[in-house]
């Protein structure tokens, strides 16, 4: 819908929020003019295009790739134009004597081409920057990997906590209908004034657990205006989450695809190999040396017009350069790192891949358990406000209830978005986060406004 806003200003969200559920439920809002919420996927291409640490990567990607055309551009011919005009006296010469008349004047003006025929170590130091261009290539996509894996994370804080206010909302509202339950029969002298103490714990504690949750959303919000590098003052409104499906898989099959397809691991496999190239350019320098070069001038040198041109081909061997030995030291030690860095880093993308699946285990048994527990906790709930209506049940024990319904209620709605963040965090750590969410929003999606 063109002018739906899924942003709008910090000091209006609050009431938008209120108003907004008694409006749609009143039936009182034109469908068609709703404001839209954001979704997950806007969420992210929001973040892919603010956020500066992917700017960050993508400059840095820019700066490889300018380095890489200058050591081509070293094979490539180059053409010099020159242009010298000089004019010089001497005033004296060896006997003192003045020399007004002895001035001489020259101009020159040449055309030089020149032409690296071969370098030892040339083609070693494009193939290196080719190298860091296609590592930072890599970088980059991990740093978009790790921000969409923040950002889903954050989204599906904030929905929790949303339910989680929901709930606690619902809780300060029973416990109220409690206190009027109670005060009633207190009046009509079939209960103890005492019975109101604990019917007035249960308000207090359902209330503070109410501003608590709310403020945890507000906190998650704020993360994820940092995140999509918005303003304070605009506040993002969240939609419902997406119907996902879940698959676990193998751990093992999870493992082999993240230690494939990892950009983090791609970016040091092509760091291994730039560190192996850099050995061979050190024992390159530290050795036999070769180099074939061209030039050919053509110009005009105090009015006399001629070229001439020159092919030199040369060799060079240190016979004792310590300096030259102690870089291929230094050179294989790098590359030793780079090896051991790379060894680590497939060891904790293994640790990082085991972690979000049983993550994603536990949340998925999780669900499964607090759905039982909650129905449970309904129905005993249900059975205990009418013993107490009849009179066989105390106040007390209908409290207890409803703190078991709201506790499983509570568990219940953490455990759905626990499901939720370990499976992004799963698909990020397999590195399958942009081609499963970011490569999946259609094309023809109507661009989010930002106020």
């Amino acid at each position: 819908m063109p002018g739906a806003h899924p942003i709008a200003k910090k000091g209006t969200a609050v009431v938008f929020i209120a108003l907004f559920g008694l409006f749609l439920c009143a039936g009182v809002w034109p469908q068609d003019e709703l404001p839209r919420p954001l979704t997950l996927k806007e969420a992210m291409r929001l973040a892919l295009e603010r956020n500066p640490s992917v700017a960050a990567g993508a400059s840095e990607l820019e700066a490889r790739q300018a380095s890489l055309d200058a050591q081509k551009a070293r094979r490539q011919p180059t053409l010099r134009a020159t242009w010298d005009w000089r004019t010089q006296e001497s005033l004296l010469d060896g006997g003192g004597t003045t020399l007004g008349s002895d001035r001489r004047t020259t101009r020159n003006l040449s055309l030089t081409l020149s032409q690296t025929f071969y370098e030892s170590g040339l083609s070693e130091s494009i193939t290196a920057a080719r190298q860091q261009v296609q590592a930072s290539e890599a970088s980059l996509e991990d740093r978009r990997r790790q921000l969409l894996k923040q950002v889903a994370a954050t989204y599906h804080t904030i929905l929790a906590g949303q339910e989680l206010a929901r709930v606690a909302k619902d809780a300060v509202r029973a416990a109220e209908q409690h206190l009027e339950m109670v005060n009633a029969r207190i009046d009509a002298g079939s209960a103890a004034p005492v019975d109101r103490l604990s019917v007035q714990a249960e308000l207090a504690d359902a209330r503070y657990e109410s501003v608590q949750t709310v403020n945890a959303v507000w906190q998650a919000i704020a993360q994820l205006q940092a995140l999509l590098a918005l303003p304070a003052e605009t506040v993002p409104m969240i939609g419902e989450a997406a119907e996902i499906d879940y698959n676990l898989g193998e751990l093992e099959s999870w493992i082999d695809e993240a230690l494939a397809r990892r950009p983090d691991i791609i970016a040091q496999q092509h760091q291994v190999r730039v560190a192996e190239l850099n050995v061979k350019q050190a024992k390159i320098a530290a050795g036999l040396s070769f180099s074939v070069v061209g030039e050919a001038s053509y110009g005009r040198y105090t009015d006399t017009s001629g070229e001439n041109w020159q092919i030199a081909a040369g060799a060079s061997f240190p016979l004792h350069d310590r300096q030259a030995q102690a870089q291929v030291e230094q050179a294989q030690a790098s590359l030793e790192v780079a090896r051991q860095r790379l060894s680590e880093l497939a060891l904790s993308v293994t640790q990082e891949v085991s972690q979000a699946w049983y993550a994603l285990r536990d949340a998925s048994q999780r669900v499964v358990a607090a759905q039982a527990s909650v129905e449970a906790a309904r129905a005993n709930l249900n059975s205990t406000q009418e013993q107490y209506a009849a009179g066989v049940a105390g106040i007390i024990e209908v409290t207890d209830a409803e703190l078991n319904w709201r506790r499983a209620s509570g568990q219940l709605v953490q455990a759905r978005y626990d499901r939720s963040v370990a499976y992004y965090n799963l698909l990020a750590s397999a590195g399958r986060l942009l081609s499963e969410l970011e490569a999946a929003a259609p094309a023809e999606q109507e661009e989010t406004v930002i106020e």
